[in-house]
């Protein structure tokens, strides 16, 4: 069987670069450039940016490489030097990159190649506001950098103790959402982000929204200056690796849609809750640390639904890989919103009818169904009830932490006419914790279900940590299906650890990892094929054998 395209996720980008050295070359070792940091990390459309490149090996450096070709690098020659007899060190590279007007925003991979081959990719963000660069001050608050309304920080936790100030001007009643992003950019910051009136008064503070960002959603108290924090929450590191992307918007965000699933190449409706959702009506049942969430309904057309796996702008978890679907974003005169995920069905999408809390309205389904639901108070616990016939078999996969909910699924599987307990399941049994050098472990549950008599069963919905962590964002999803035994292939860079891209060198070679996801019971033997390699380049068949997880290429 050979490598599909559907299978092929986005751990390695597939960069081929080859090298004319010689093969007694070949055989010595030789550096791996490591792009570190492209400053500035992003631009908006519609301009020429310039950046500097940070990081190891990176001599010899004369082009980008993105994963979209619209983006384009010219390299700005070094200065000469004044004194040809006293010649300087060379700078970092730098390059001016050009975004085309009608590239749509989003995050980009970027490499550089050079001397010693292709670099590891860094995300590039593409957005529609304006951008600018923090300027390095003392880091104390009469030195806040001043900026607009509707803008696009790029900057850097350059040590431990470092400290960003920024200061604005605000109307009364007016809504600001302020958003710190770190690890969506693959940034090592973790940030501390706050919100002060001019008179120092602690208005909001923000760490760890979404994995390691921040988010800030302030209405103004008066019309004033308004100072925002940026720093390291531990205040324990910082360095080039620390950067950060600060946007001060009044640009719409979503914090979830609503189901988080869609028919595949259908028009689907579904609801965003979030922030500044234009035509959004405010939602009092749903409220994030205690501020209330507009909802608004928008159809999906079938063009974004359309048949791909897996076509996220946006960095992802390992185990996010094991899940077919796309982000979108919501589109404004002020520019398109955060991106959102959204999954494809496999069978038809029954919600949660809000009343299903107790066994006695426990809320009747049809198998095979595509269950989803919220966690929406605090040990709220869902009840669905299904018929099966004596030797049915079921698989139920449930989805939550490889959505980005901040749940603890688990579901419990209970034989109505004696109220016995058939199982309980919070662990994916089927995805490795840890394949080679991939974390792809998860905390959704799965479980294969074989009715032992004709009859009702329940199923039970919690999650771990409900007692704590409900709400709009608390939702989960699970996949009634018959067993549809199948896999799913990682491709991963370098299996000598490092992160830089593929590259070959005349007489020597380069191995990369493929983790084989098994799913259904797919015990099988997996035959890998590498197709349009360029002449003079071989890759010798492999295979996953039976029951195995990875192998090398």
């Amino acid at each position: 069987m050979r490598i599909r395209h559907r299978l092929l996720c986005g751990l390695w980008a597939g960069c081929l670069a080859l090298f004319g050295l010689s093969s007694v070359q070949a055989q010595q070792q030789y550096p791996t450039p490591m792009l570190a940091r492209v400053a500035p990390s992003g631009g908006k459309v519609g301009t020429t940016v310039e950046v500097v490149l940070s990081g190891a090996h990176l001599e010899g450096v004369t082009g980008l490489h993105f994963s979209n070709s619209s983006l384009k690098a010219t390299l700005i020659p070094p200065p000469k030097p004044k004194d040809p007899k006293k010649p300087t060190p060379p700078g970092p590279p730098k390059f001016n990159i050009t975004i085309p007007s009608n590239l749509p925003t989003g995050s980009y991979e970027v490499r550089a190649i050079g001397k010693w081959g292709l670099s590891n990719p860094r995300i590039f963000s593409v957005g529609s506001l304006n951008e600018i660069n923090e300027k390095e001050n003392k880091g104390d608050v009469p030195q806040a950098q001043d900026i607009e309304m509707n803008v696009v920080v790029n900057g850097v936790i350059a040590q431990n103790i470092d400290i960003d100030y920024f200061r604005f001007s605000g109307e009364k009643g007016q809504r600001v959402l302020i958003h710190c992003a770190a690890f969506s950019i693959d940034s090592r910051l973790t940030p501390l982000l706050q919100l002060d009136s001019s008179k120092g008064k602690l208005l909001a503070t923000s760490v760890r929204y979404q994995n390691r960002d921040a988010l800030l959603d302030v209405s103004l108290p008066d019309s004033d200056d308004y100072l925002i924090r940026v720093g390291e929450f531990t205040h324990q590191f910082g360095s080039n690796d620390y950067f950060y992307r600060l946007t001060v918007s009044q640009k719409p965000w979503v914090d979830v849609a609503y189901p988080p699933v869609v028919q595949r190449g259908k028009a689907s409706t579904v609801t965003l809750y979030g922030r500044s959702l234009p035509g959004g009506q405010v939602d009092p049942a749903a409220k994030i640390d205690g501020q209330s969430l507009e909802k608004l309904s928008v159809t999906i057309p079938p063009s974004s639904a359309q048949a791909k796996d897996l076509n996220l702008d946006d960095p992802m978890m390992a185990r996010t890989a094991s899940v077919d679907g796309f982000h979108y974003r919501l589109k404004s005169p002020l520019g398109d919103s955060n991106p959102v995920l959204l999954t494809y069905a496999t069978s038809p999408i029954i919600l949660d009818n809000g009343d299903n809390d107790s066994i006695e309205k426990a809320q009747p389904i049809k198998t095979p169904a595509e269950l989803c639901g919220r966690i929406e108070k605090s040990r709220d616990k869902d009840r669905y009830l299904f018929e099966a016939k004596k030797g049915d078999v079921l698989i139920l996969d449930g989805f939550a932490d490889r959505l980005g909910s901040p749940m603890d699924l688990y579901f419990q599987i209970i034989r109505m006419d004696n109220k016995q307990l058939l199982g309980e399941y919070d662990e994916h049994p089927t995805i490795p914790s840890q394949a080679g050098s991939v974390f792809t472990r998860t905390e959704d549950p799965l479980a294969k279900f074989t009715a032992p008599v004709d009859g009702k069963y329940m199923i039970v919905v919690g999650s771990r940590t409900g007692a704590a962590s409900f709400g709009p964002r608390n939702i989960y999803r699970i996949c009634i299906r018959k067993e549809m035994p199948d896999f799913r292939l990682l491709l991963v860079g370098n299996t000598d650890g490092s992160a830089g891209g593929c590259t070959l060198r005349r007489g020597g070679h380069q191995d990369l990892q493929v983790v084989c996801m098994r799913q259904d019971g797919f015990e099988g033997e997996v035959k890998l094929v590498v197709e349009g390699l360029p002449a003079g380049v071989t890759c010798a068949p492999q295979a996953i054998g039976p029951k195995q997880k990875d192998t090398s290429l």
